[in-house]
């Protein structure tokens, strides 16, 4: 089955994504499976996404910016 995405559902979809919402998620309100939302989108279905979910805490990390100011 063929899918269409208009450009601002794109750049809705890229933002969301951004934003750590799971491409499951996008896909079910779009009513079609991830893999073709991923293959719309450009991106690999089972890449996760939202970078701050994977990213290590640093609890250190603002002492050591402000010493660079």
């Amino acid at each position: 089955m063929s899918f269409y995405l208009s450009g601002d559902e794109v750049e809705q979809c890229r933002l969301a994504l951004r934003q750590g919402v799971q491409l499951v998620v996008l896909a079910s309100r779009l009513r079609i499976s991830g893999e073709d939302l991923a293959r719309l989108l450009g991106i690999p279905a089972d890449q996760p996404r939202g970078g701050a979910a994977d990213a290590e805490l640093d609890l250190w990390g603002s002492e050591q910016l402000q010493a660079v100011l």
